[in-house]
């Protein structure tokens, strides 16, 4: 037989040389795990670690039913929330939160820096260009206008008052 000890938990399964698939139900009280175990199969003895994040998979339904088959009783299933690593995420996000609002600041400080040096020749260069286009248009569609208004007036007063030879 081969003991497995993994922290304050203790296992026993089959030992071959060939080895054995077993499953282990491992029980944690944190949502961070760390853990190292112990493995002894005969004079062989091998260490192992046990890391991750456990994600919470009980509900309620599956609790009730717990209860009901006579598996678990109430003060197994009333487990509070891992504070530690709820505050430990949300000091990253505040990490996160606050690079952000630097880089924000960061971001207007130097808008407003290049604004008020380059940044109004840029704008009165490009309101000069905007309004020389703007002023062009308005020229050719008045010289278009001209051009088209002379022409029908000439045919107009040439076929509305007809010469008469005499």
């Amino acid at each position: 037989m081969e003991s497995i000890k993994c922290g304050n938990q203790y296992f026993t399964i089959p030992c071959n040389r060939e080895g054995a698939t077993s499953t282990l139900l491992l029980r944690f009280q944190a949502a961070r795990v760390r853990q190292t175990c112990e493995v002894s199969c005969g004079a062989t003895n091998t260490t192992f670690e046990i890391t991750g994040i456990l994600q919470w998979t009980r509900t309620i339904h599956g609790s009730a039913m717990r209860i009901i088959n006579g598996e678990s009783n109430v003060y197994d299933e009333i487990v509070l929330p891992d504070f530690l690593h709820i505050a430990d995420v949300m000091l990253s996000w505040y990490k996160t939160i606050i690079l952000v609002a630097l880089g924000f600041i960061l971001a207007l400080v130097i808008g407003y820096l290049f604004l008020w040096t380059c940044g109004i020749k840029l704008l009165r260069g490009a309101g000069r260009i905007f309004f020389g286009v703007l002023c062009t248009f308005v020229r050719i569609a008045r010289w278009t206008l001209k051009k088209v208004s002379t022409l029908v007036f000439r045919r107009c007063s040439r076929n509305q008052y007809p010469k008469k030879q005499l």
